[in-house]
């Protein structure tokens, strides 16, 4: 795989992550974008915007853990798909206006049996439909448009 498809170079992307991590990132991937790591986060983020991985790599400068991400993880990242938390938390206010990602993982649940469940089955649900969303998203399946006011 060449590093031809991807929209920033993978010396910058690998200058960045070691920035950011140093020896963790290094022991884990390396410290140069050659290889079969290099290889494989290059396969892994062919399609992406620069802007997209920009947004990875900021999300990755607050998300407060201290290990890099795996590809998968910084896909997701880059991806803006929140945490199952998160999504959790944006669903239980009322006020809040929704995500694209949470209304795509909304848009996977019976929202009647949801609310009748208790709080296991609904539990289920949504991890059900926050994976099922979180794999789509993942594929490159866009997420809804913002609803009209």
């Amino acid at each position: 795989m060449t590093t031809a498809n991807l929209p920033i170079p993978l010396p910058e992307l690998w200058a960045a992550m070691l920035a950011t991590y140093g020896h963790r990132w290094a022991g884990a991937y390396g410290q140069n974008p050659d290889g079969v790591a290099a290889a494989t986060w290059a396969t892994g983020l062919a399609g992406l915007t620069s802007q997209q991985i920009a947004a990875g790599l900021r999300a990755c400068l607050t998300h407060g853990d201290g290990w890099p991400p795996t590809l998968p993880e910084f896909r997701a990242l880059c991806l803006g798909i929140p945490t199952l938390a998160a999504v959790r938390a944006e669903l239980l206010r009322s006020d809040a206006e929704r995500s694209p990602f949470t209304r795509f993982v909304w848009g996977l649940i019976d929202g009647h049996r949801y609310r009748q469940a208790n709080a296991d089955v609904a539990e289920r649900m949504l991890r059900d439909a926050y994976e099922l969303a979180r794999e789509e998203r993942l594929r490159g399946t866009p997420l809804p448009e913002a609803p009209v006011p």
